[in-house]
């Protein structure tokens, strides 16, 4: 819904249905691609591959069977957990996922120097744009 209101192009299952999302090699823990899974065919490391969780729990070691299993080069996981400790945020590390939190949990003195976790204002307002600049110009 987010990404809609800010007017930002990308492909998700719900769009364009899981038989596409498959035919490129991405499975069902994957919930969109920005700016669209033609760009990710071309340059798969200049798009942004997302995910969601309420919360991490174990559950995000699902979304790192699935980057092993797909070979994505990194994962945004978004989620509203506030309960992010820095050793499962550097175990996310290890697995090229970028954890987008909120901005309190993203810059609390715990996670504040972990290089994977962003809040969601950096997300949408920093890292996609880049992205989109980037497709634009090509």
């Amino acid at each position: 819904k987010i990404y809609d209101l800010l007017d930002y192009p990308y492909d998700s299952q719900g769009r364009v249905g899981r038989k596409i999302f498959d035919d490129v090699g991405l499975g069902k823990k994957v919930d969109s691609i920005l700016p669209s899974i033609d760009n990710f065919k071309t340059i798969r490391n200049k798009t942004i591959i997302g995910t969601m969780k309420t919360t991490l729990r174990e559950r995000w070691q699902e979304v790192a069977e699935e980057i092993e299993r797909t070979k994505i080069p990194v994962i945004h996981l978004l989620t509203v957990d506030d309960n992010i400790s820095r050793s499962k945020a550097d175990e996310m590390s290890k697995h090229n996922i970028v954890v987008v939190a909120y901005d309190w949990v993203a810059n609390s003195k715990k996670l504040k120097e972990a290089r994977n976790i962003v809040s969601f204002e950096d997300y949408f307002f920093e890292e996609i744009p880049q992205i989109i600049r980037y497709w634009k110009k090509k």
